[in-house]
């Protein structure tokens, strides 16, 4: 690859906290790949994106609509 054209690697992940990864502390999980990645990459420590489906009747756990 071009030094000036940097590689990205974009994870979506469903249901993965924050604390489930080892670089972030994780000893429950065994995230060795992502471990190894990490130190030589940038790390998201935050986002302002939330799964909307509890928010719809389409959830299960929560067989209501809220109001927004």
């Amino acid at each position: 690859m071009s030094p000036d054209r940097p590689d990205i690697i974009l994870i979506n992940c469903d249901d993965l906290g924050y604390g489930d990864v080892g670089c972030y502390g994780s000893t429950v999980h065994s995230t060795s790949a992502l471990d190894r990645m990490a130190p030589e990459g940038m790390r998201g420590r935050g986002t302002g994106l939330e799964n909307p489906r509890p928010l719809t009747a389409y959830d299960p756990g929560h067989p209501y609509i809220v109001a927004m």
